[in-house]
């Protein structure tokens, strides 16, 4: 959907204009809005990348929320992203570290 709304709006299939009318895609589709960062905008939700310099991901869907949660005692927790950096700000997601490997369901005393 996402691509074939880019095509047409660029009304051609040159990769340069694509990429333009990809960059400029603010919409809401069904699972959800999608507008893609641009330079200053993007996050770093991966520690490794900033490890290797890269301070944010640019053309990443802003409003995009996927976050790995586990059932630690019995309440949902979120585990990653630990944090996320966005526009210079650090913002804290994580409530918990992962449990890693995770106790068997027998272990948890659920089964």
């Amino acid at each position: 959907f996402v691509l074939f709304d880019a095509i047409e709006r660029a009304a051609s299939v040159d990769p340069d204009k694509i990429r333009d009318a990809l960059a400029a895609t603010d919409t809401i589709w069904v699972a959800g809005p999608i507008k893609f960062s641009q330079p200053g905008e993007g996050f770093l939700l991966d520690p490794m990348l900033k490890k290797l310099g890269i301070e944010e991901q640019v053309g990443e869907n802003i409003y995009d929320n996927v976050v790995i949660t586990q059932v630690q005692d019995g309440k949902f927790v979120t585990v990653w992203p630990e944090s996320i950096t966005w526009k210079g700000q650090t913002i804290k997601i994580a409530s918990a570290k992962p449990r890693v490997p995770m106790p068997t369901w027998k272990e948890r005393g659920l089964l």
